[in-house]
């Protein structure tokens, strides 16, 4: 009995040793970035139900990083590349770069008012103007800016969701810890 005590505790060592190397690095990162798969899912999906055009562009953006992983830290980020992101999330207010007007297509013509040489320019009252085209019709409403209402959709998928970012980090933990001692 005692040879299988002993035989036991030596066992025992080196699953905690596994654990402990196991429990570093490249685990931590797996974990955060199963919490962050859950919130990239839940941001497409506030994207999609609330304010997204038919492009899918936003939605389709929306992805995970793992920024960085060592023995005691991992951070990993959820979020998009596109610059207009974080306006659709915290609002603004959008002014022309280099010209005198922001040209909002509302008609059927397509791409830059500049292209179309038959459009004429109407005085709308205020700061707009319209560009019309030969038989009147509205294509291009002029704005000196634009407010864009904040429309979050990255903070809820973190706040709304907590319970099953935790629930997906914590399977994640115990499936990498079974993997270590195996």
């Amino acid at each position: 009995m005692a040879d299988e005590t002993v035989s036991g505790v030596k066992e025992l060592s080196i699953i905690f040793n596994n654990l402990e190397d196991a429990a570093k690095g490249v685990l931590l990162g797996n974990v955060a970035m199963a919490g962050a798969k859950v919130i990239v899912n839940h941001a497409k999906k506030n994207v999609k139900d609330t304010f997204e055009n038919k492009s899918g562009e936003l939605s389709r953006s929306i992805h995970r990083e793992l920024r960085s992983a060592t023995d005691t830290k991992a951070v990993a980020e959820a979020g998009t590349n596109l610059v207009y992101g974080p306006v659709q999330e915290f609002g603004g207010v959008i002014k022309p770069k280099s010209k005198k007007y922001l040209a909002i297509p509302v008609g059927t013509y397509k791409g830059s008012p500049n292209i179309h040489p038959d459009l004429k320019f109407r005085d709308a009252g205020g700061d707009t103007v319209v560009m019309v085209d030969g038989s009147g019709n509205v294509q291009y409403v002029l704005k000196t800016s634009v407010v864009i209402p904040a429309r979050p959709y990255l903070r809820p998928a973190l706040d709304e969701n907590k319970s099953e970012i935790e629930e997906e980090m914590s399977e994640a933990f115990i499936a990498q810890i079974h993997k270590a001692i195996k």
